[in-house]
């Protein structure tokens, strides 16, 4: 009994849908991103507390993110 060999079109639905969901969660970073930035004040939360890879899609100057965190923000509240 063969075992199930996916046809061109299930490869190409799956590497399609797996860029899509890639491009959606760094959408949504992004959004999350310029939600925390305008709540907190751009003096209290800026591109250095984004820590995830994905920052450098959209701030590449400031060098790798690290996915290993297990967290795409830092931020510690000073003001209590």
């Amino acid at each position: 009994m063969d075992a199930y060999a996916p046809d061109d079109a299930d490869v190409d639905e799956y590497v399609y849908t797996q860029a899509l969901d890639h491009r959606v969660g760094q959408l949504a970073e992004l959004f999350l991103f310029k939600l925390l930035t305008r709540t907190l004040g751009p003096n209290n939360f800026g591109p250095m507390n984004w820590v995830s890879r994905t920052r450098e899609r959209f701030f590449a100057d400031l060098g790798p993110g690290d996915n290993r965190a297990g967290y795409d923000f830092r931020f510690t509240d000073t003001t209590g």
